[in-house]
């Protein structure tokens, strides 16, 4: 069996022949089977809409990803993997995601958003968010089961997300950075009610480690205690 590096090939890609995968893992979170839609529809329009619709939903967190990428440009540094579509009529060079289905998402909302006049960007950054530098599988010569791997690999044992106490704190270093607080929660990928959230714990701990009497006391472990506090008005309020 080819080794999966073998079998991953560089090339680059634009946005809008990229197809998203109407049978993304990610949907039997919303009850659905998979394989529900045959390989030949996956490019026609509806099938295609339906699914971007259905990434757009607050279930998949693709409007904080989007925001993301519209303040900081799209950065590929875990590039997109793709295969060849086996579509009967291929003649438009397509391809489909095998891992990357909400940055693809992300991506082609931006351009939506341009397109309708909701927003507007500049062509360096249009040419940034639709030419894409990606992964090619190669479909013929890759494990049979290489479509489930590549994305287990990231979601299932791949990147460990940071604990609270290290998002609040870089959250607290973005805004001493100078950035607003839309900014900051943007730049890295979180709602701003939830970035905020992070920043009043980070503060109040913060102030539990300048106090005279508790602060010898104070350490990161109890970070989690301080988030619960606001999430608790009657706590809140007890506290003062």
């Amino acid at each position: 069996m080819p080794s999966l590096p073998s079998v991953l090939n560089p090339i680059r890609v634009s946005l809008n022949n990229v197809l998203l995968d109407p049978n993304n893992p990610r949907f039997a979170e919303l009850g659905q089977g998979l394989d529900t839609v045959p390989e030949t529809r996956f490019a026609e329009p509806r099938v295609q809409q339906q699914t971007f619709e259905r990434m757009k939903t607050p279930r998949f967190d693709v409007a904080e990803l989007r925001d993301t990428i519209k303040n900081l440009g799209f950065l590929p540094m875990d590039r997109i993997v793709v295969r060849i579509w086996r579509g009967a009529n291929n003649g438009g060079g397509n391809y489909v995601v095998v891992e990357g289905n909400r940055r693809i998402a992300a991506l082609k909302w931006l351009v939506e958003l341009h397109d309708s006049g909701r927003e507007t960007f500049t062509t360096e950054q249009l040419e940034n968010f639709t030419n894409l530098e990606v992964l090619l599988l190669d479909d013929a010569a890759a494990p049979e089961n290489s479509r489930l791997i590549l994305p287990g690999l990231r979601h299932v044992s791949g990147i460990k997300e940071w604990g609270p106490y290290q998002k609040a704190r870089a959250v607290h270093a973005l805004r001493e950075s100078g950035l607003s607080p839309q900014e900051a929660a943007q730049s890295i990928g979180l709602s701003t009610r939830g970035a905020n959230q992070l920043w009043r714990s980070y503060l109040a701990l913060e102030q539990m480690g300048a106090d005279e009497e508790y602060g010898e006391h104070a350490d990161p472990s109890l970070y989690s205690y301080f988030e619960e506090v606001f999430k608790r008005g009657n706590i809140r309020d007890w506290l003062g």
